[in-house]
């Protein structure tokens, strides 16, 4: 598998009972990818400190302030995130197909996420 793009995608993370605007940058668009994956290096790389425990890992900025969490299930760490969809589209933007690959493959309803 090979990424055919990368960019930034708007999100949604779910830290302490509230979803918290925000946006993932970097992100790969690898089409072939059945899983949207989150790198805890690529994080650590960008300056956020990394908490685990047994069942869930957090990850803070450097002020202290938890940004996104992760929930162990099945033996791997959910990260609590929702793909923001924008309400309208502007005719003049050119559509990010990163940004659509994403949105696609999770929608948030009643403030928990599903994956098609």
């Amino acid at each position: 598998m090979y990424a055919k793009s990368i960019g930034d995608i708007q999100v949604e993370m779910l830290v302490k009972g509230k979803w918290n605007p925000g946006s993932l940058t970097n992100v790969w668009y690898v089409p072939e990818s059945r899983q949207n994956l989150f790198s805890s290096g690529a994080a650590l790389d960008k300056e956020l400190i990394e908490f685990a425990e047994n069942k869930q890992r957090e990850f803070r900025n450097k002020n202290g302030d938890t940004v996104a969490v992760g929930i162990r299930f099945n033996g791997v760490y959910k990260l609590l995130i929702c793909v923001l969809v924008p309400e309208s589209a502007c005719v003049t933007v050119k559509n990010d197909p990163l940004q659509l690959w994403h949105e696609r493959r999770t929608i948030r309803t009643k403030g928990t996420s599903k994956r098609f």
